[in-house]
């Protein structure tokens, strides 16, 4: 309620109290002039108006007060309404605003574990390439090891090839090919299939050699994995592995029969131990 209609009330209320108030008081000075007697020598008309103006302000004055209780009490109750109308609007707006930080920073914690998932898979990516290089490398460095060793072996079934001999034909002896060529060499002069080893007189000494040849070609090709660049099926295709698998066709050796050492035609190994040895 605004301060004009405050005082329109007040002044309002003001003129109906000095209107009520003028009957007795006009009333009151009438008996004390007059003394009772005016009162009742009044006609009923009359003092029926007297009596009624007697009560009615006093009834007016209760109307008009609960009138203007009731619109100040619905004024502050306006006001109040509209307080809290005005605090939940600021709640509503702060509570949106919450909402959009709090999705805001959803996004940015999702966004975040995306990121971290990345760079997880490229970490786990990295690591095994970085494993799959080492094992590349521990490999490559073992095969080099493997070679030197089967290359002695081959060295000493070159010797040994003069102890082969076919029913009827003279010994043959060859001087020893570069290292490189020497399984290639071997390869060709091995037969084929076992009908045709059978037509050969195979030196004992020779069939130990080639067993220790392929031990020590399965103990590498062991711990080769199955697939990969690298894997046994690369190794078991190159010409130790062809000569390998040429081998198997030998018998087995007779551990029974006595050999020299010195008689195997084998060469010392000063500077490293055997693949198989360490195994």
């Amino acid at each position: 309620m605004t301060t004009t209609g405050k005082m329109m009330h007040i002044a309002a209320w003001g003129v109906t109290v000095l209107a009520g108030l003028f009957v007795p008081a006009a009333g009151f000075v009438l008996m004390r002039l007059q003394g009772p007697e005016a009162f009742l020598a009044l006609p009923p008309l009359h003092l029926s108006v007297m009596l009624a103006a007697l009560f009615l302000p006093p009834c007016l004055l209760m109307l008009i007060f609960t009138w203007l209780t009731q619109r100040i009490e619905l004024g502050t109750l306006t006001e109040n309404l509209l307080r809290q109308t005005t605090l939940f609007c600021n709640q509503r707006a702060l509570s949106e605003t919450l909402v959009e930080e709090v999705r805001a920073q959803s996004a940015l914690m999702q966004e975040q574990l995306r990121t971290a998932a990345a760079d997880r898979v490229t970490e786990r990516r990295t690591t095994q390439l970085l494993f799959q290089e080492t094992q590349l490398l521990r490999l490559t460095a073992e095969w080099s090891l493997v070679v030197g060793e089967l290359g002695g072996i081959l060295v000493a079934m070159w010797r040994l090839i003069h102890g082969w001999t076919e029913p009827g034909a003279e010994a043959r002896y060859s001087s020893l090919p570069p290292p490189e060529e020497l399984p290639l060499h071997i390869l060709r002069i091995l037969p084929v299939t076992p009908k045709e080893m059978a037509k050969y007189d195979i030196d004992e000494r020779f069939i130990r050699q080639a067993a220790r040849y392929r031990a020590v070609f399965q103990a590498f090709v062991d711990q080769v994995p199955e697939s990969g660049r690298m894997s046994r099926t690369a190794f078991r295709q190159l010409v130790y592995g062809q000569l390998d698998a040429r081998l198997a066709l030998l018998p087995r050796p007779n551990h029974g029969e006595i050999i020299e050492p010195e008689t195997l035609a084998a060469e010392p190994y000063p500077e490293r131990d055997s693949l198989i040895d360490r195994a």
